[in-house]
């Protein structure tokens, strides 16, 4: 009986061919996965070795920045007090939380933070704002 595991059927040879009328193809003898590991050992060793840059001790060799080639290139965060600056040392957000914006090589915002409202009643029918 074909197993259900994470979402994806799983079929053992004969039932497969018994549900779906196909004949698979028979596995490997060990000759043949040996000829094909000597091939493959030989590719490998004939291949040129890579010259690029290596993953940094420590780090996973799986290790990808997701902010390379995005407005967020060169961010970092201070993991002690959980705050983010961007790529020139400035901060990228404020006490609130927004996202300070700066303009073209300057070091203070564009516009300044909204403004927090005086009350937070509607002074029409009570309906309360919480922003």
């Amino acid at each position: 009986m074909p197993k259900d595991f994470g979402g994806k059927i799983f079929y053992t040879r004969e039932e497969y061919e018994e549900e779906f009328g196909e004949k698979l193809p028979p596995p490997l003898t060990e000759a043949q996965q040996e000829a094909k590991m000597a091939a493959w050992d030989q590719w490998a060793a004939s291949a040129p070795s890579y010259e690029g840059p290596q993953p940094e001790p420590g780090r996973k060799s799986a290790y990808r920045d997701d902010l390379i080639g995005t407005e967020f290139e060169g961010w970092t965060r201070d993991p002690a007090t959980n705050t983010w600056t961007d790529a020139h040392g400035r901060p990228a957000y404020d006490a609130n939380g927004q996202r300070i914006h700066y303009s073209e090589g300057a070091d203070t915002p564009t516009s300044p933070a909204p403004e927090e409202p005086e009350t937070d009643t509607d002074d029409g029918d009570g309906i309360t704002f919480h922003i």
